[in-house]
């Protein structure tokens, strides 16, 4: 069941980044894992792919915020109940 919960989830932000993608086309763009990979494979944006979120993306692109490297960040978050990476992603706010 969460498999299915995160494609559907991982489906909603591909299209909000369909929507957006001549906005979001002006910017370097930084993406985890198999995220970064299903947007650039459906709107041919060029991503910047990081390690997927359980392999430390999510502490890269912290990190990049933290020494001002990045001026703004969207955190789409698609967490399951065991999944570990909330506890990562509170550390980002």
């Amino acid at each position: 069941m969460h498999k299915l919960h995160t494609i559907k989830k991982k489906n909603e932000i591909i299209e909000l980044v369909k929507k957006y993608k001549d906005v979001l086309a002006k910017y370097d763009l930084y993406v985890t894992g198999t995220t970064g990979t299903l947007i650039m494979d459906k709107t041919g944006l060029k991503i910047e792919r990081m390690n997927s979120g359980p392999k430390g993306g999510d502490q890269q692109i912290g990190a990049m915020l933290a020494v001002g490297e990045l001026d703004l960040i969207i955190l789409i978050v698609i967490l399951k109940t065991e999944d570990i990476r909330g506890i990562n992603i509170v550390r980002l706010h």
